[in-house]
């Protein structure tokens, strides 16, 4: 394997913990993998954490990304299982935990 390959590169800068394992679950079921840069800092002062991916896989977790913030974007989603409405960015009701529907909306 070459170097290039290996080599990893920024993706995002996420404002919390939370946001960039959000990010690490989504290109993971892409099939791609990751790490988490900084996320022992926060603890010390206020800082981004940092997503890395390698650079073969920059492309692809670009795409990841901005399926991300397309979602973000979008309307509510009801929970088929207690009616309450969660963001479109979730994938788990913020009220009782069930799994809401990937393609509503």
């Amino acid at each position: 394997m070459s170097a290039a390959a290996t080599e990893w590169v920024l993706l995002s800068r996420c404002p919390s913990i939370g946001h960039a394992e959000l990010l690490l679950a989504a290109l993971g079921k892409a099939g791609l993998g990751g790490e988490i840069r900084g996320r022992h800092l926060t603890a010390v002062q206020a800082a981004p954490v940092e997503v890395w991916v390698q650079s073969r896989n920059v492309p692809r977790a670009n795409e990841v990304l901005r399926g991300l913030d397309e979602r973000r974007e979008e309307a509510s989603i009801a929970c088929p299982s207690c009616g309450e409405a969660s963001p479109g960015s979730f994938e788990i009701c913020w009220a009782c935990g069930a799994v809401l529907p990937i393609d509503a909306g």
